[in-house]
């Protein structure tokens, strides 16, 4: 038998001046799937299009997600616990990498694990406004098949408590957050979401979620002339995604610019001056600001990251500078979740901004009193002298008599068909609590009529289609008006597709992420089983897509190869017609 060699021609060194081309070759690894019992094997190859069709030598082979171990060779062998995972093949051509990447799946019995096909899971009652400590059942609906296990749980889970029957019982802390249902059957797997409010009453925005805007991180520390990166996450009634073109950013006192001013992501860079900076975003939409903050802590160097994390209760609050309507002052209880050898041997308390109020007392629990109207935060810091823990509370200081900052109408946006069952739409200040002396009207009046009950106003559409202009009128000074669109279309016909994907935003180098995309239009989600679905990575150099396009595809996984910005989409063909959705991501080491 004879050898045929074919030579890897490289390019020359480069001098500086003439950097080295890069390589047209593109990997596979075959098989690209692989269904494995535990400790079972399997050989994987690597196959070369381009560059002559040879691979390159010195292929890195690696095994992510934890469901076994591979060696150099490309032999897999499966470990002891079932599971997903990769393996990643990367080789260096010309000073640049190039990876592979095929996915595994580890099983007892040589069922791979996880469903075969996706569901659609609904939850009812689909909203819940509980005060705190009420009580709701939730059930899945229709019910699942005989045998099918349903698991329960409660974002964030400070919210309340979920059993396994799906009774939920709020607790002692307002907000708004999800109740999550996840069943499972033989062959498939789906999950439901219904949406809940708690408040310290029974009254408030009937459940519905009014757009919101979400700063993260809520809290960071960087050195003096350096910077860190904020992200605004906005998200509306049925997680509509809104603008993030429209967010506008701001910092008081100032310790630091902001560049860019608008967008989604803005990089904060920090000045000489110490202390804390408080970073606002605000999102204006059809008149009605909306708006969110975080805390950068600046100083001559960067704290350890926290072994334990912090909770501060009531996480959110509403005073008054005179006591009339909410209370002037407010107790507020920090909590350590950590190991022993970790929990805290100092706490500090800090407002910001300080113009809000006085804290008075010391150690888990302080007291607040209110001074000057605002919004801001209310900081507790615990250190055990190796690292810190920081948590924080949202608090809202309203003016003399305790009126409300300004009017919102909830739901901002709504659908209803032409003839169909009437539409209600709820005027709340900013915290979602009722705003009852309002004057409503809908503008052109020839497309249904209302009937207004304090801060309640019920619209019956008519034979005709269009848009409505929903406004509300309060007395009072600083509540203004808010507005509202209603969108009265035919029967059978349909609404403007929006589609959203949820998955982990600062992936991992070489870690295996799941993403999943959805698509909703004026009448619920749209069924995806027969939607042809096109997943891509931008850039592409930051990673693997797999699998990139199929039918009902409504979940990929993905593996990264470098740190960097880009952006996931899922571009989605239905009978409804075609949209398309897009994550920004930051892959992290």
């Amino acid at each position: 038998m004879i050898a045929l060699i074919v030579p890897i021609v490289l390019s020359k060194q480069p001098d500086g001046n003439n950097p080295q081309p890069k390589p047209d070759i593109k990997l596979t690894i075959n098989p690209a799937q692989a269904n494995l019992e535990v400790g079972e094997t399997q050989q994987f190859t690597l196959e070369a299009k381009g560059g002559n069709g040879v691979v390159p030598p010195n292929v890195d082979w690696q095994a992510t997600g934890g469901v076994g171990k591979i060696d150099q060779s490309g032999l897999f062998t499966a470990g002891s616990t079932p599971g997903r995972g990769a393996v990643v093949a990367t080789v260096k051509v010309n000073d640049t990498t190039i990876t592979a990447t095929a996915l595994v799946k580890v099983a007892e019995g040589g069922v791979p694990p996880g469903p075969a096909k996706r569901i659609n899971v609904a939850i009812d009652p689909p909203f819940a406004n509980l005060p705190m400590d009420g009580e709701e059942t939730f059930s899945v609906v229709p019910p699942p098949p005989m045998g099918s296990t349903i698991k329960w749980r409660v974002v964030p889970s400070r919210l309340g408590t979920i059993d396994d029957g799906g009774n939920f019982k709020a607790g002692q802390v307002t907000g708004k957050g999800m109740v999550i249902a996840t069943v499972k059957t033989d062959d498939s797997e789906g999950t439901g979401k219904a949406n809940v409010t708690v408040t310290s009453d029974a009254t408030g925005n009937n459940g519905r979620s009014k757009i919101d805007i979400d700063v993260k991180p809520e809290y960071s520390n960087v050195k003096k002339g350096e910077s860190t990166e904020l992200q605004a996450m906005i998200k509306g009634l049925n997680q509509t995604i809104a603008p993030y073109n429209q967010v506008s950013w701001y910092v008081d006192p100032d310790r630091g610019t902001i560049t860019p001013s608008t967008g989604e992501r803005v990089t904060f860079e920090a000045k000489a001056k110490e202390g804390p900076a408080l970073i606002k975003a605000t999102l204006t939409i059809d008149s009605k600001t909306f708006t969110d903050w975080a805390i950068v802590e600046i100083g001559d160097e960067k704290t350890n990251p926290a072994k334990f994390k912090v909770v501060v209760e009531p996480a959110s609050l509403t005073l008054s500078v005179d006591g009339s309507g909410y209370p002037k002052s407010a107790v507020f209880t920090a909590n350590v979740n950590g190991t022993p050898a970790d929990l805290p041997i100092n706490w500090s308390w800090s407002i910001t901004p300080n113009k809000l109020g006085s804290i008075a007392g010391s150690g888990k629990t302080i007291t607040f009193t209110a001074l000057e109207p605002g919004w801001g935060m209310i900081i507790a810091k615990a250190g055990n002298g190796k690292s810190l823990g920081v948590g924080q509370a949202k608090i809202y200081v309203v003016g003399k008599g305790g009126k409300p900052f300004r009017l919102s109408i909830l739901p901002p946006v709504e659908w209803a068909e032409t003839g169909g069952a009437p539409v209600t739409f709820n005027a709340v200040d900013e915290n979602g609590s009722p705003v009852t002396d309002v004057i409503w009207k809908a503008v052109p009046g020839n497309l249904g009529n209302f009937v207004a009950n304090g801060d309640e106003l019920t619209y019956n559409p008519g034979n005709k289609a269009g848009h409505v202009l929903i406004m509300a009128k309060a007395a009072g000074k600083g509540l203004g008006t808010a507005q509202a669109r209603l969108t009265i279309t035919g029967q059978n016909a349909y609404g403007k597709l929006i589609a959203v994907i949820t998955g982990n935003p600062s992936p991992s180098i070489s870690k295996l992420e799941t993403y999943t995309v959805s698509v909703t239009n004026s009448s619920g989600e749209v069924e995806l089983t027969n939607a042809q679905i096109e997943w891509r990575l931008a850039p592409n150099n930051l990673g693997n897509i797999i699998p990139s396009s199929g039918i009902g595809l409504v979940e990929t996984t993905a593996t990264f190869t470098k740190k960097g910005k880009g952006v996931i989409m899922a571009e989605i063909k239905t009978p409804e017609g075609n949209v398309t959705a897009r994550l920004a991501i930051t892959v992290i080491e």
